[in-house]
């Protein structure tokens, strides 16, 4: 590999996890933030390289990036998004396969570090910090590579996020990508990550998958592994508590779905049958509506539905361009996506989109590289 290729991608790679918002980076992100995107765009841009036949597709995606900019007052951030979706497939695949394995070996280490802590009660060297998000109330114990609540019973593992729900997103996109292929040694790691971050996301979305997608005899294993555990698991067990009494159902809603916790439903009822609805309250408005929360609702409040909606249109419109006729990949695409826009709607952070953005040059590249002929995948 060229070694100036080889230094973009790992460029690439690591400031697609800085934009995750690592805990050591907490207190200066928003100083940091400008530095980083400009830092991404240019490397993105000594390397444009757009297919004719995918002009209008990425020229769509980038007109709906300048428009979000303008909704939030930086035109200048507009431009430098859409050249996101003009840089080279390659360099893109290659780096989000190099931030994969940046997320990989960092969130080992926030692993082996968790055990010791959470699961073996081993006090390690640690400090105190405060949370990323101003509206929470509880402090962080920061250690290597791991951030576990100051004060609060916690099992879930949150490696150096703020939240648990954004390993099991990062683990759930990735795994969906590779078509959870365990014979990459990568994956099962991942899956392991999910695993403990106890996400109830990501184990729906493993449900899902393989109630869609796998061979006959994962499905039944897989439904009788969960049967027999939601029979014989105590009612005052923590894994009952941590995932099946999140899935039950109260005045037609998920228990576990807490992406609307500070939304009044009425005055949202309210809100759907105005104009605003439709064009949005501006940039910043969701914490006045949905304090603590982080639902599509929010983008809609903030941008409007003819936005939120032309954003979404355009993604599935370019995964469906690109990854036709494979039915199964457009399928696992539109999971994806409304994956990342239900669990972590964060419309403006560069990661968030393109852990949208990715997946379809991937899935296609997969696709392309077998001759057309479909994927079997490992489950």
């Amino acid at each position: 590999m060229n070694r100036i290729e080889n230094i973009r991608e790992w460029g690439i790679a690591i400031l697609m996890y800085l934009f995750l918002q690592p805990y050591f980076i907490w207190g200066v992100y928003n100083t940091l933030h400008p530095f980083l995107m400009v830092a991404l765009l240019i490397i993105c841009a000594t390397s444009v390289k757009v297919r004719n036949e995918d002009v209008m597709y990425k020229g769509i995606l980038s007109m709906i990036f300048v428009w979000l900019a303008f909704k939030v007052n930086a035109s200048l951030l507009g431009m430098l998004y859409g050249m996101i979706f003009l840089a080279s497939e390659k360099l893109m695949i290659n780096s989000y396969e190099k931030f994969i394995k940046v997320f990989v070996y960092t969130t080992t280490i926030s692993a082996i570090v968790y055990l010791l802590v959470v699961g073996l009660g081993i006090d390690l060297p640690h400090h105190t910090i405060p949370p990323l998000n101003p509206e929470k109330e509880h402090m962080y114990n920061a250690y290597p590579f791991l951030v576990v609540p100051n004060g609060l019973e916690m099992f879930k593992f949150f490696g150096c996020c703020d939240e648990p729900g954004a390993i099991g997103t990062i683990c759930a996109v990735i795994l969906l990508m590779r078509r959870f292929d365990f014979k990459q040694r990568e994956n099962i790691l991942i899956l392991l990550f999910g695993l403990i971050s106890f996400s109830l996301f990501f184990y729906m979305i493993c449900l899902i998958y393989t109630l869609l997608f796998a061979r006959l005899k994962y499905k039944i294993l897989l439904l009788s592994i969960f049967a027999a555990l939601y029979l014989y698991v105590s009612k005052e067990s923590l894994l009952y508590e941590l995932i099946f009494a999140r899935m039950q159902f109260e005045d037609g809603q998920m228990v576990g779905n807490n992406r609307d916790i500070g939304l009044d439903e009425y005055w949202y009822e309210s809100f759907k049958r105005s104009n605003d609805y439709w064009w949005g309250l501006g940039s910043g408005t969701k914490a006045m509506y949905n304090e603590g929360g982080a639902s599509y609702k929010d983008c809609i409040i903030e941008f409007g539905a003819v936005y939120f909606f032309a954003y979404v249109g355009a993604f599935i419109m370019y995964g469906i361009h690109k990854l036709r006729p494979s039915l199964t990949n457009i399928l696992i695409y539109i999971l994806v996506i409304c994956s990342v826009l239900f669990q972590r709607p964060f419309i403006t952070n560069i990661t968030y989109i393109l852990m949208i953005y990715i997946p379809i040059l991937s899935l296609s590249n997969e696709y392309n590289k077998q001759g057309g002929i479909r994927v079997q995948s490992s489950i």
